[in-house]
């Protein structure tokens, strides 16, 4: 069940989830409304604003960010009265910069392989997945880097296609190989015809 506070399905986050990707929908919703400045620290109000409404546009932010929060992850962050300090204790619990964290979200991404048969769009979404979480800490990884760590992932019955892919190349883009990807997956499907 997702919060619908204003009018957008969000699903609440629980801390078992994609952190970064509930965070980038919920500061939508905070742009959609007017609320984002909010997120700035208290003392960096508006001069335009007056302070109550200043105040009130801080409790509605602070509000619809603990709407779109799971019991348990509420509870973590019940006493923040601060939309900042609340965005930031959760980005501080959720989005860990550490080397930990960064080594095991490679490791995932370096083990990833898709499995014969598998479906192609569960695996490039798995993969934009590690790959969004990664760049959200700061672990930039190469385009060409990503595309050769993709097409490694996928099992033997695509080799023809990474072939063809690779086949009098001098780089190779992430965009071409899931462009690729996605149509291969298309013209496989049963009753494709040309």
């Amino acid at each position: 069940m997702g919060g619908k506070s204003t009018g957008f399905a969000v699903e609440l986050f629980n801390g078992h989830k994609d952190f970064t990707l509930w965070q980038q929908r919920v500061r939508n919703i905070l742009v959609r409304e007017g609320l984002v400045k909010a997120l700035k620290p208290k003392s960096k109000k508006p001069e335009e604003m007056k302070e109550d409404k200043w105040e009130e546009k801080r409790e509605l932010t602070n509000s619809t960010i603990q709407l779109f929060l799971g019991n348990s992850t509420l509870r973590e962050v019940i006493n923040e009265t601060d939309p900042a300090e609340l965005w930031a204790k959760l980005e501080s619990r959720y989005k860990s910069k550490s080397l930990t964290n960064r080594l095991s979200l490679k490791k995932q991404l370096y083990a990833l392989s898709m499995p014969e048969g598998g479906n192609i769009n569960e695996h490039l979404d798995e993969f934009n997945r590690l790959i969004t979480e990664l760049e959200a800490i700061g672990a930039k990884i190469e385009e060409e880097k990503k595309a050769i760590i993709l097409l490694v992932s996928l099992p033997i019955s695509y080799e023809h296609l990474q072939t063809t892919l690779l086949f009098g190349k001098d780089t190779l883009g992430l965009d071409e190989v899931i462009a690729t990807l996605i149509s291969h997956e298309s013209m496989s499907r049963p009753g494709f015809s040309t």
